[in-house]
């Protein structure tokens, strides 16, 4: 399961073109204090901590997504593998709103 995670977080720092480490090479260590905590308007908290990110490129490219379903954008990303086989459920932007997609992959290419 934890590798479940790990990759879902790789992808979705990957997919918001934010970037991301390899799995293997994030510490504690990578986890920053922000600083000064600010709070939003109504009061929720904001993030006390960060990581830095470097933009990997696209590793997804939505569009092709049956009936148009991701063709204006992709977001909210969790990837899991199971037997080979990767499954990532995504948000797709399409011609009906939003709508939850699946992306199967063996080889993640």
């Amino acid at each position: 399961m934890r590798s479940a995670v790990i990759i879902s977080c790789i992808f979705a720092a990957c997919l918001c073109g934010q970037g991301c480490k390899t799995a293997g090479t994030m510490t504690g260590s990578d986890i920053k204090p922000i600083g000064k905590v600010s709070v939003y308007e109504d009061n929720r908290p904001a993030a006390a901590y960060r990581l830095d990110t470097k933009d990997s490129g696209i590793v997804f490219r939505h569009g092709q997504g049956p009936d148009s379903c991701d063709y204006l954008g992709a977001r909210d990303v969790w990837v899991w593998e199971d037997k080979g086989v990767y499954y990532m459920h995504y948000d797709g932007a399409g011609k009906k709103g939003w709508l939850a997609c699946l992306a199967i992959s063996k080889d993640l290419a």
